[in-house]
């Protein structure tokens, strides 16, 4: 994640390099966690629409394996972001319900196969 110097450290103070290694993890780690929230209620969401036709959303854990909320790359470095530090109004959503009790004939794929991009 250390975008200065590509993530080179170029300091030889010790104390100095163990906070840019730690600020590093935590960042790495705050975009993990956002991510994985994020793809866990689009995810949600996607399974409670119908697409254009009416069919109902499948998604199949084959397809949701090739999704990972580790960003190694396109992070919004200069990005508009802002600081809201008022308390979530709940919990974040932490569950992906892949149980298709309800699947009938009237459901498609909701997520593309990794290979056909």
């Amino acid at each position: 994640m250390g975008f200065g110097h590509d993530g080179v450290l170029t300091d030889n103070d010790p104390d100095h390099m163990e906070k840019l290694v730690k600020f590093n993890e935590l960042l790495a780690n705050i975009v993990i966690y956002y991510n994985a929230a994020e793809l866990t209620a689009i995810l949600n969401q996607l399974r409670t629409e119908r697409d254009d036709q009416g069919n109902k959303y499948v998604l199949k854990p084959e397809d949701i394996a090739v999704l990972s909320p580790y960003a190694r790359a396109h992070i919004r470095r200069f990005g508009d972001y802002t600081l809201d530090d008022t308390p979530p109004d709940g919990t974040v959503e932490h569950h992906l319900d892949l149980d298709d009790d309800d699947a009938g004939e009237d459901t498609v794929s909701g997520v593309a196969d990794a290979s056909a991009a």
